[in-house]
């Protein structure tokens, strides 16, 4: 039954971690005993693997991963999250696009445009077709970075 919860518990941790909208690039697994800290770099992990009571991460080239007893390990978390966005385009347009805390808006629109919003894993949340920049409410977006794109302009902001 412990087993069981366990595998649970870094499961529900890995999928937490897969949904989180900021990207971590470290992974570490302190154990029990108070040892030696394992720091992965996640871009050298090609799978994590939880099967007999083990955790298994196998390295993308083949060399040396990590093999770990469930029962030996105190915390997984992951480290490094990024916080910021750069190279998006830049407009010469009169489009000047805003966030204040708890909603989007734009001034300048010609009559209506095309808006976007991504979460910064590139997914849209939502779009507009012909939108005219009244305010979008973000109340009920979860936290996270994202990018607004409004015909060739784009702002990221932070909830």
């Amino acid at each position: 039954m412990i087993k069981t919860k366990i595998k649970l518990f870094v499961t529900a941790l890995m999928l937490a971690a897969a949904y989180e909208t900021q990207a971590q690039t470290v992974m570490v697994v302190e154990p029990k005993s108070g040892g030696e800290v394992s720091k992965l770099q996640l871009s050298e992990v090609r799978k994590i693997e939880f099967g007999d009571n083990q955790l298994g991460v196998v390295a993308r080239d083949g060399g040396e991963g990590l093999s770990m007893p469930l029962s030996d390990i105190k915390v997984i978390k992951f480290e490094s999250v990024a916080s910021s966005v750069s190279g998006l385009p830049q407009s010469s347009s009169g489009l000047r696009l805003t966030y204040d805390g708890t909603s989007l808006s734009a001034l300048g629109i010609d009559g209506t445009a095309r808006a976007v919003l991504y979460g910064i894993g590139g997914i849209v949340v939502c779009s507009y077709r012909q939108w005219d920049g009244q305010p979008i409410c973000t109340a009920e977006l979860p936290e996270g970075v994202y990018i607004f794109k409004v015909n060739d302009k784009s702002i990221k902001f932070v909830k």
